[in-house]
């Protein structure tokens, strides 16, 4: 899932599968250890990306869905995300999975808490 699509579901949920923000989800919604794992990976991603708006005063409390791609847009380019991949490949971030953010954000703050 992208980035842009999970902030989606974040904000707003999925109205057409009739579930509110995923904001809102714990871990007792999900059956099993691996599906509350991968909550906890994208709660870190959508709290990141939360935290920076919310900073910057770009979040809305109940936003639409037009509102939610605004904030992403907004945070974006405040998110370590490194423009080049390690084969030095352009990076299209806004095209990037909500996992490999999260993977480039852990790595950049390895690198600067050593």
């Amino acid at each position: 899932m992208s980035l842009e699509c999970a902030w989606e579901h974040w904000c707003c949920g999925d109205p057409p599968g009739q579930y509110g923000p995923f904001r809102f989800l714990q871990w007792h919604d999900f059956s099993d250890s691996k599906k509350r794992k991968r909550l906890s990976h994208y709660r870190c991603m959508m709290m990141e990306v939360q935290t920076r708006a919310m900073a910057n005063f770009y979040w809305y409390e109940r936003p639409t869905v037009e509102q939610a791609r605004a904030m992403l847009v907004n945070v974006l380019p405040e998110l370590p995300i490194s423009d080049v991949t390690a084969k030095n490949r352009q990076r299209r971030k806004q095209q990037l999975k909500w996992s490999s953010v999260l993977q480039e954000i852990r790595e950049n703050r390895r690198r600067v808490n050593n």
